[in-house]
């Protein structure tokens, strides 16, 4: 008898918005009817917990709807968190939501954000899968960790254009300077992306479940890639870190169940924990730091038999002795049956005149090569290859990494100072091609 009028209650309590519910919330009062909820009053809401203070949480099955009325300044943590609203309504007097205010809300379809509201708290729509349109106002100059992830029936993110903060960029959200890429939209439509250069960090979650991206091209400019980055990224085959990203946070590509190939660049020193959970198909790590990282359960659940990891020559047995690095059952020599060179063998340029020159192999840029001209009153170069002209006369430019070396000559030519001779051949059926050469006096 006990257990039946339980179930009883129960049932009168899940449909409670059926006959009206209604009570105040520190400043505010509420009222639910015909499954909507609305707020109102004057002030802040509360700040609620995850065990489900909030006086509605009961009722949070039954509420389709939501509205939140002029006078109401903050929406507070955890506030509706769980709940089955569809729509919601933001007044412009509300500043500041909270930290999982919407928190697996996974029926709510879109959301306004009000040009007077300033703060969004981390994690506020995490996991709101049915979330397809986002609309974010000029006033808002916080937004939090993780705020859209699990969003995976989102195709892009609007942003006002008087936003000071933030930017949109074909549906992507930037900080307003393109510094930081914040949200790639998880159902944005495309297999590839290349993230623009000027980008210094990749925020975390930033790709959370983008299982549409099977390539993604990171800029040299990157020095900072946050937590769970890639994470869920299924489709994801390979992926090359820049030489400059000196760290990359916890659970950076886990659950990419299709990588197979990654490149770590000399330049890594810190790796945060569970890099590769659950990349089953993992079969190739380039690790180009001479010295291997100090790290802890970044090969979690990896298939050791079946991924080769290479390092440079003079650090095999280096990594086949370090913590966590031992794991792996076949370390070589990257160097292993390669060539260095360049990809123009010399270069004819006007004095101040600059050109950049690349190595063969590009991704052995990502060790740390030595860039050095043998003449620089003739001709300097960047660690990057860029050559520039200095002064007329001839030099040397060399690429050194262990073990190999490219070379490309370089003549400078200074107008008023230098005089043309060459030859005219008939190299093409029908044309007749000049090649000049340039030597000083």
């Amino acid at each position: 008898m006990q257990t039946k009028y339980l179930f009883i209650l129960i049932g009168l309590l899940s449909a409670g918005t059926l006959y009206g519910q209604n009570g105040t919330t520190g400043p505010l009062t509420w009222e639910i009817s015909d499954e909507i909820l609305t707020i109102s009053g004057n002030g802040d809401m509360p700040d609620y917990t995850v065990d489900g203070d909030a006086p509605w949480f009961i009722y949070r099955n039954a509420i389709t709807g939501l509205i939140i009325e002029e006078g109401v300044t903050s929406i507070g943590d955890e506030a509706f968190r769980g709940s089955s609203i569809h729509t919601v309504s933001i007044p412009g007097t509300v500043k500041t939501i909270g930290i999982d205010a919407f928190h697996d809300c996974t029926n709510l379809v879109s959301l306004d954000i009000p040009d007077m509201l300033t703060t969004i708290g981390g994690y506020s729509f995490y996991n709101c899968k049915s979330l397809s349109s986002v609309s974010i106002g000029s006033g808002v100059s916080y937004i939090g960790a993780y705020i859209f992830s699990g969003c995976t029936s989102l195709p892009a993110i609007d942003v006002s254009e008087d936003n000071n903060n933030f930017l949109s960029e074909n549906g992507i959200l930037f900080s307003k300077d393109k510094t930081s890429i914040r949200q790639y939209p998880a159902a944005k439509e495309g297999t590839s992306y290349a993230i623009p250069d000027g980008v210094t960090l990749i925020y975390p979650d930033a790709f959370d479940s983008c299982s549409k991206l099977s390539s993604v091209i990171l800029p040299n400019s990157v020095i900072y890639i946050g937590n769970w980055a890639f994470c869920g990224c299924s489709s994801l085959k390979s992926i090359t870190i820049p030489n400059g990203v000196t760290t990359i946070g916890t659970n950076v590509f886990a659950n990419c169940e299709n990588l197979t190939s990654v490149i770590f660049p000399a330049s890594l020193t810190d790796i945060g924990k569970y890099t590769f959970l659950n990349c089953n198909n993992l079969s190739e790590l380039v690790n180009f730091n001479p010295e291997p990282q100090q790290v802890t359960d970044v090969f979690r659940e990896l298939q050791f038999d079946g991924c080769i990891l290479r390092v440079p020559a003079a650090s095999v047995s280096a990594y086949q002795t370090a913590e966590d690095w031992d794991q792996f059952k076949n370390i070589v020599a990257l160097e292993t049956g390669l060539t260095l060179e360049f990809d123009k063998k010399e270069l004819f340029l006007l004095k101040d005149e600059s050109s950049k020159i690349t190595v063969s192999i590009e991704y052995l840029t990502l060790m740390n090569m030595i860039w050095n001209s043998i003449d620089e009153t003739v001709a300097t170069v960047s660690n990057t290859g860029m050559v520039t002209a200095i002064s007329a006369g001839i030099a040397e430019i060399k690429a050194t990494i262990p073990g190999l070396q490219a070379i490309c000559g370089v003549t400078v030519i200074e107008l008023g100072r230098s005089t043309i001779s060459g030859s005219i051949s008939d190299t093409e059926a029908g044309n007749v091609r000049a090649k000049l050469y340039m030597k000083t006096k």
